[in-house]
């Protein structure tokens, strides 16, 4: 009978340092989870800042790119403008240089 309640002391306090070691590791494993979860929220954060400086982004060179379209048009309107109103003139002063001679 002493042989049996000591061998259930045994047991008591085996699986008492067994369940202390476990919640030792529970509870680091507690604090681990909790300063990955802070990272994860920090990334997320991070993220959502970064994606929308990205829509910013794109949005401000979508437009200066459609501003420059425009501009280039207008150049070149200006420039075939210039040149039909060069030749113009070159034709209109051959033709007054014919009739002087």
């Amino acid at each position: 009978m002493v042989k049996c309640l000591n061998l259930l002391r045994s047991q008591q306090t085996a699986l008492e340092e067994r369940i202390a070691t476990q919640e030792k590791k529970k509870d680091t494993l507690t604090k681990e989870m909790e300063k990955l979860q802070r990272m994860l929220d920090q990334l997320e954060t991070s993220i959502a800042e970064d994606t929308k400086k990205l829509n910013d982004c794109s949005k401000r060179l979508a437009e200066t790119e459609h501003g420059y379209t425009k501009v280039v048009d207008t150049l070149q309107l200006l420039l075939l403008s210039a040149k039909e109103k060069v030749s113009t003139t070159s034709i209109t002063h051959d033709d007054t240089s014919k009739h002087s001679s």
